[in-house]
């Protein structure tokens, strides 16, 4: 091997690893990825992007945007009602399956799913 061969091949081994380490610095050290990075909007916020986006692509006048806004505050609260039949129904239907599932445990098992229940209750639902 000639020292041009060699030389190229250090050259080339440097740069492969001076980018390797860049790559894993920026992966380390850069900001945490994924959806948690992006705060969720206010409901304010979120009405008044829909009304900028709205306004944007059809060119609305000030009637349309307060048409706009009056029908996006109906539709928020038709959407608010509807997590909370949601959720009352979820709820029913968690009720039932611990009902029904604890009657296939012991006596001391009922005792630990009632306080596991409970622990989960307070982790997921602040209960």
């Amino acid at each position: 091997m000639t020292n041009r061969s060699k030389a190229l091949i250090s050259l080339f081994a440097a740069f492969l690893l001076g980018f390797a380490l860049c790559f894993l610095i920026l992966r380390l050290a850069g900001p945490p990825r994924g959806h948690s990075q992006r705060a969720k909007p206010s409901p304010e916020q979120f009405t008044q992007s829909i009304i900028d986006k709205f306004t944007r692509e059809l060119s609305l006048n000030e009637g349309q945007i307060e048409a706009l806004r009056e029908q996006l505050q109906q539709l928020r609260t038709r959407y608010d009602s509807l997590r909370v039949q949601n959720a009352t129904c979820s709820a029913q239907i968690r009720e039932q399956f611990r009902a029904e599932f604890s009657k296939v445990l012991t006596p001391e098992q009922q005792i630990r799913f009632v306080e596991f229940n409970k622990r989960e209750d307070e982790k997921h639902w602040g209960k």
